[in-house]
């Protein structure tokens, strides 16, 4: 009887919901049909359908706010099926490494954030209601703001919690990369930007030696990202998530595959399971997150993966290497181990076969039951970013099984702008999946999609200085 009861108040919901929705794009002056919203899969909205998109969005906002329908479910931070993020408009947005800018043009853009300095340490005002915003790893690197591109997530995800929203965000290879120490692929301007928490985040972190030049700024970056020390890595990034789920949607920053050489990453965390066998369970997965979130907040990891790169003891000086010498990782400071599977070639942060680049097409073993995996995860699409979509922009490959990956990292950063990129966009799944939108500046750039054939080129890659 329970059971019935919480189905029928579910479904009151999402009525209640979808006619007030319908309302506050009536209430928008019907812009988005004047602009004759077609029925295709896809859709490019333009400028004056965008507009129409963030007033409805804000409307809807107020709407459900009145009525008492932004409740959501309380979950974990480590929680793969995020319960506390509706699921009626989710905007993914792929890897920023550093272009704060362009970040907050995108979401201004699209109704999600106000513009201005009236939030939460300083940044804009969250304006998405009850939308979702999920940022799939790679926010640093690269460019001129690192350390505010992380506190922008967290006041956004702050501020979003307390209006019905959710902000999910995930870790990629780069925020990896710097909880271990290594800083090559930074720019002499994120060593300017304040590195000292703001009044609110809860930490009393302080450093323990000035920073009179160059090179002990570069010391005070490697200490804020130090797992279970940096106030950035416990106070921030151990709320960020490996997996996420919302609604019928998986996102992950490189590949949901796990499988090496070595054995699965999740092997460790189900013993039944057989060695080499790419296991994707909820449990699994959330596991997963809560290793990694364990070893970011203590600085402990209950298995280690051990020094998948071979590590340099000898601190690391500024300027940093060229990314261009693949030289080990710095470890001056005896950073913990992460967990089993963090570090794998072919793990979730690393893996490309899923974000192979524009126009590769189809993807090889064994992604040839991806399908048949998320439906075991009750999910349909697999989101993805890592790899620049350099010339393509935002697309769709499909894969046996009825599934959808989107690759979403564009290249975003003003750092690919010599290579194509540059270029923000974001994608935008409304109502789980019944409509899904590529969502530009100016709504002049579609995205060819989906690729159907594979590409001849076994290797294509536009950019010749890619990610390690």
């Amino acid at each position: 009887a329970l059971r019935i009861w919480l189905k029928l108040s579910l479904f009151r919901m999402a009525v209640r919901r979808r006619l007030m929705m319908l309302c506050a794009v009536a209430a928008s002056g019907g812009a988005a049909l004047a602009m004759g919203l077609t029925s295709r899969r896809v859709a490019v909205w333009r400028s004056a359908a965008l507009l129409a998109s963030a007033q409805a969005t804000a409307a809807f906002a107020t709407a459900t706010k009145a009525a008492g329908a932004t409740r959501r479910f309380s979950v974990a931070d480590h929680a793969f099926e995020r319960l506390d993020a509706g699921t009626d408009r989710v905007v993914a947005v792929g890897d920023v490494h550093g272009d704060l800018a362009k970040l907050r043009q995108l979401l201004v853009r699209h109704g999600l954030e106000d513009g201005g300095d009236g939030g939460d340490f300083g940044y804009g005002r969250w304006t998405g209601g009850g939308a979702t915003l999920v940022q799939v790893g790679d926010c640093i690197d690269r460019g001129p703001y690192d350390v505010g591109t992380l506190l922008y997530l967290e006041s956004l995800a702050r501020q979003a919690a307390r209006a019905g929203g959710a902000v999910v965000r995930m870790l990629g290879n780069h925020e990896l990369l710097n909880c271990l120490g290594d800083m090559r692929f930074i720019i002499p301007e994120t060593l300017r930007e304040p590195m000292l928490p703001p009044a609110g985040l809860g930490s009393a972190f302080e450093f323990s030696k000035p920073a009179p030049d160059m090179q002990a700024l570069l010391e005070r970056r490697i200490e804020i990202f130090k797992p279970g020390h940096g106030w950035l890595a416990t106070d921030v990034l151990s709320r960020f998530l490996v997996y996420a789920k919302v609604g019928s949607t998986v996102f992950v920053h490189g590949s949901l595959a796990v499988a090496s050489r070595r054995g699965n990453a999740l092997d460790a965390l189900l013993p039944g399971a057989k060695r080499g066998e790419t296991v994707a369970t909820t449990e699994a997965l959330e596991a997963f997150n809560a290793k990694t979130q364990q070893w970011l907040r203590e600085g402990e990891a209950t298995e280690s993966s051990g020094p998948i790169f071979s590590r340099n003891p000898a601190p690391m000086k500024y300027p940093t290497s060229s990314p261009n010498a693949r030289q080990p990782i710095a470890n001056p400071d005896k950073v913990p181990d992460p967990p089993f599977g963090l570090m794998e070639a072919q793990g979730p942060l690393w893996d490309r076969r899923s974000s192979r680049p524009a126009g590769a097409g189809l993807l090889p073993k064994p992604y040839d039951d991806l399908g048949f995996k998320l439906a075991g995860l009750g999910a349909k699409r697999l989101v993805v970013g890592h790899t620049p979509q350099i010339g393509t922009g935002i697309n769709s490959a499909p894969a046996a099984g009825g599934a959808e990956i989107w690759r979403i990292d564009t290249g975003m950063s003003d750092a690919f702008r010599d290579f194509g990129g540059g270029i923000p966009e974001a994608l935008e799944i409304l109502r789980d999946g019944e409509e899904v939108n590529v969502l530009t500046l100016d709504g002049a750039n579609p995205s060819p999609i989906p690729i159907p054939n594979p590409n001849p080129n076994p290797n294509p890659n536009p950019n010749p200085n890619p990610n390690p």
